[in-house]
């Protein structure tokens, strides 16, 4: 009778040892996810702003030279500028923080290409005074800084989820590894009270 609760003790710890791993093992690969996710937001964002960074010098080289190549450029740069901003507002839709944030820049990058291409059209009609008399109004530098500052704060909410999601994912992975290996010296526990029995 004594072996058939040892048996029926170790394969309930096995059992148990297994489904516990197995929900901490699934619960590791989301963590990980979540934090590739963080990574894939905040490098989105880079890329955002590094487009309207390129859109802006193009701007600046074509109204200093009137070269085609910078209205080349600056046409490249607004072309995969609208696609990274999409990309981003698909990547944020969990989260309602930025959400906010991007709501509220996406009117502001459209603000500021509509002032390149206003500045550039001017330059391109002969008309550099104006177009001279746009860019020393300061405006697109005032929504270039509020665009950074809105940046900056998807930034820090990314930090944080990254920090908040890292220690997430080593906390599933040590549970892992502590189920593991307590299950495994119970079973040790249980074989060796079995082994005593027999003698």
């Amino acid at each position: 009778m004594g072996h058939i609760l040892l048996l029926a003790a170790g394969l309930l710890v096995l059992t148990a040892i297994s489904a516990g791993s197995v929900h901490l093992v699934n619960r590791a690969r989301e963590d990980a996810r979540a934090v590739l996710h963080t990574l894939e937001v905040e490098n989105q964002i880079s890329l955002v702003q590094l487009q309207l960074r390129r859109a802006e010098s193009a701007q600046r080289g074509y109204l200093a030279t009137l070269r085609s190549d910078f209205q080349t450029d600056f046409e490249q740069a607004i072309a995969e500028l609208t696609p990274a901003l999409t990309k981003l507002s698909q990547l944020i839709t969990d989260n309602p923080v930025q959400r906010r944030l991007i709501n509220e820049m996406m009117p502001l990058y459209e603000q500021r290409v509509e002032e390149f291409r206003t500045t550039n059209e001017l330059a391109r009609s002969k008309r550099m005074s104006d177009a001279a008399k746009i860019v020393r109004e300061g405006i697109g530098r005032d929504t270039m800084k509020h665009i950074d500052d809105l940046a900056g704060r998807m930034r820090a909410e990314e930090d944080r989820l990254f920090v908040e999601r890292t220690t997430n994912a080593d906390r599933s992975q040590t549970l892992a590894a502590s189920i593991t290996g307590i299950g495994s010296g119970l079973v040790g526990v249980l074989a060796g009270i079995a082994n005593f029995m027999v003698r």
